[in-house]
């Protein structure tokens, strides 16, 4: 079976320009408090150069935090770590009984009883749509039982003040 491996890290020049963005950014806000404080400037400069200040923050806890998400699919499992709240979590294949595909996310039932859920409502649509294809085809290939639940259509309901 053919990995499927998703990294969304900024590769290296990319992380090199935030790091620098952001040092910028707090070096112009500190800077600016600090001229601030000196020439006792009013609470419009106050808040922007804190504003610089928090925003160079940013840039740096965005860059320790988008690169740590990535998904992979292989002969034995998924490996993902899609959100920067949890850690790194393996789904062994042969562990899992039972496979339900959703739109935005995949149940994968054990045969220990504790269900795995894969949430992908912070990922592209093109990426979704990929991952749960290999999921699919994976369970076809092992013979492991797969739902795929869709958005059911309903009927309008039919307003009895209207009707003629």
């Amino acid at each position: 079976m053919h990995v499927l491996k998703i990294d969304y890290s900024k590769n290296k020049k990319q992380q090199v320009k935030s790091i620098l963005l952001g040092a910028i950014h707090i070096a112009i806000g500190l800077a600016a408090l600090y001229f601030c404080r000196v020439e006792q400037a009013g609470i419009f400069f106050w808040c922007i150069s804190g504003l610089y200040f928090i925003s160079g923050i940013l840039f740096l806890v965005e860059i320790i935090l988008r690169r740590s998400k990535y998904i992979i699919i292989d002969d034995e499992g998924i490996e993902e770590k899609l959100s920067a709240h949890s850690g790194v979590r393996r789904i062994y294949w042969k562990d899992v009984k039972k496979v339900e595909i959703n739109i935005l996310q995949v149940f994968l039932h054990s045969k220990s009883g504790k269900d795995n859920i894969i949430h992908f409502s912070n990922l592209p649509y093109r990426d979704v749509k990929t991952i749960k294809l290999k999921i699919f085809s994976f369970c076809l290939q092992e013979r492991i039982p797969c739902s795929i639940k869709s958005i059911k259509k309903e009927e309008p309901r039919k307003d009895k003040r209207y009707s003629s």
